[in-house]
């Protein structure tokens, strides 16, 4: 959606999710509202086929803003995961996550591999490598051979272990130019996330949720 038109048509689900974001509102500010703009943008879906079309309208980055699993993770263990993005770029995926928490300090987890259109309806996800990085700045967007450190292959190790392909499987609840909502199943949950401009990977240590 062009951000514009919501000027005239500002009672749309996406202009409201969007003037939200705009005013500060996000997965650790949801108050009232965002929960409510999201679930009304839920019923309004404009694009048919979602899993499909997430491979074309899907290109680029995002960061999640409401994801309501992982507000209940942060308060549960007292860590925040302030920053969250993907890129996609063809069926490539790739995943940075900054967290905070008192006694393990500022860092990033971070995971790559590829991204399909399972039906038309859902779309999944197989991540092979996976690397942490530490301090807000330290980030390495993605893994690559002149990027690698010795701990990445054992960190990879572990994240293929842990990496289980039938919490892989996201259908698409919404789906347009600027938002898109993807449901986490196996906690009934919801992933909501917004378009970044492009390129933006080398600024995501500035971005909030």
């Amino acid at each position: 959606m062009d951000v514009g038109a919501c000027m005239f048509t500002p009672g749309r689900p996406a202009c409201k999710v969007l003037d939200l974001i705009a005013r500060g509102f996000n997965n650790y500010n949801q108050g009232t509202e965002l929960p409510k703009a999201v679930a009304q943008l839920l019923l309004s879906n404009p694009t048919p086929q979602p899993g499909v079309r997430t491979m074309d309208l899907g290109q680029g980055t995002w960061q999640v803003f409401y994801a309501p699993h992982i507000a209940s993770i942060s308060s549960t263990f007292g860590v925040t995961f302030d920053t969250i993005q993907y890129v996609l770029d063809g069926d490539k995926l790739s995943s940075n996550v900054r967290y905070s928490h008192p006694l393990l300090g500022t860092g990033w987890l971070s995971a790559s591999g590829g991204l399909a259109a399972k039906d038309d309806d859902t779309v999944e996800l197989h991540f092979d490598k996976f690397w942490i990085d530490g301090g807000a700045d330290g980030l390495r967007p993605t893994l690559t051979e002149g990027t690698s450190q010795p701990s990445d292959s054992m960190i990879t190790a572990v994240g293929k272990a842990g990496f289980l392909p039938q919490f892989a499987v996201f259908p698409v609840a919404y789906l347009d130019e600027d938002l898109a909502v993807f449901e986490f199943p196996p906690l009934k949950s919801k992933i909501a996330v917004r378009r970044l401009p492009s390129p933006t990977v080398t600024d995501v240590t500035t971005s909030t949720i």
